[in-house]
């Protein structure tokens, strides 16, 4: 079964957009942006900035450590990731 999950969140941030896009294509910096606490960090051997069909884990906490992996499957630089 393959299963797929969209997940969509507008909210303003005070930062100029090529800031806020970088923090968002660099897996490392996820867990200072993420306001539930479950990220714990991306993991090592991914991509350090995404891009077009990057795949990149991330450590998670939600009761128990777990991992997942994902893959960019729409990337336009400075628009866009998903």
């Amino acid at each position: 079964m393959n299963n797929r999950y969209l997940v969509s969140r507008d909210r303003f941030i005070a930062a100029a957009p090529d800031v806020v896009f970088e923090v968002l294509a660099t897996p490392a910096l996820h867990s200072e942006i993420d306001g539930s606490g479950t990220v714990k960090g991306a993991q090592p051997r991914g991509p350090l900035r995404l891009g077009p069909g990057a795949k990149f884990g991330m450590d998670l906490k939600i009761a128990v450590d777990y991992r997942i992996l994902n893959t960019v499957t729409e990337f336009e630089e400075g628009r866009r990731i998903g």
